[in-house]
């Protein structure tokens, strides 16, 4: 799928056993990923894509080099100039340059939406919050949810959100539904 003019594809070679990475512009033009051992993931947005080598997550320019290194345990795609990124097992938000402008201290953080704010969650409170930019949470929107429920919201708005976990017991998708304080 192309976003803002990229995607990229991958080719499984059976003999080699060995998979390569290729960064194809809107025009025919392709590159192929320099880095070895590297695994793509998602989409681009705003100009690079998260890219797993060794195990950590970095992002990948339409170029195919690392433009910021793989050094998070996780990552997620750019939204306003902010990504977000775990390290140590804590969320966060990092810029283009790498660095956590929000720090990461969340069990949990999803991309920013459109209207400007992130979603973050509080273990010790049970609690979703709108996060800012500046890092600041909005303290009158907070959801209750099931404590073990970790899976990104569904859907959002001002009053509900629905939070999806697999039931492993049960076999089947089951879907909370927190409540604004």
């Amino acid at each position: 799928r192309f976003v803002d003019g990229y995607a990229w594809v991958s080719r499984y070679d059976y003999m080699t056993s060995s998979t390569d990475y290729y960064i194809l512009d809107q025009f025919g033009g392709q590159t192929k990923v320099a880095a070895d051992q590297v695994t793509i993931q998602d989409t681009f947005s705003e100009g690079l894509v998260v890219a797993y080598r060794g195990g950590k997550a970095g992002f990948i320019n339409t170029k195919g080099e690392f433009e910021i290194d793989a050094v998070y345990d996780q990552a997620n795609r750019f939204s306003g100039g902010l990504a977000t990124a775990s390290r140590d097992g804590k969320w966060g938000y990092i810029n283009k340059q790498g660095r956590f402008v929000i720090p990461n201290r969340w069990e949990a953080a999803i991309t920013f939406r459109d209207d400007g704010q992130g979603i973050v969650f509080d273990r010790d409170e049970h609690t979703y919050k709108f996060i800012g930019r500046s890092g600041l949470t909005k303290a009158d929107m907070k959801w209750n949810v099931k404590p073990s429920v970790l899976g990104e919201p569904e859907s959002v708005d001002e009053f509900f959100m629905h939070v999806r976990e697999w039931n492993k017991l049960a076999d089947m998708w089951v879907t909370y539904i927190g409540y604004s304080e």
